[in-house]
């Protein structure tokens, strides 16, 4: 989870910063784009869950996460 967190962050970074990038991939109709453009989504969504799932008292690693994901896109779906 903490390896995900960092790459997404990273990328997530990268298209905040350089949007740019974003926009030549999207001319170019390179593939890279698609990771630049779901990149910030995905960090969100994972920090999210790695925050929910510090609060569960469930102790299985897999069970947390996929009740912190499951909790993190029903928020996400509430706010919109």
């Amino acid at each position: 989870m903490k390896v995900a967190l960092v790459i997404t962050g990273l990328l997530a970074g990268l298209a905040l910063a350089a949007p740019v990038l974003v926009v030549v991939g999207y001319f170019f109709r390179i593939i890279p784009r698609l990771v630049l453009t779901f990149a910030p989504t995905v960090f969100v969504y994972s920090v999210l869950t790695a925050l929910i799932r510090c609060v569960l008292p469930i102790e299985s690693s897999i069970k947390s996460s996929a009740v912190g994901l499951e909790v993190a896109i029903l928020l996400g779906w509430l706010v919109m």
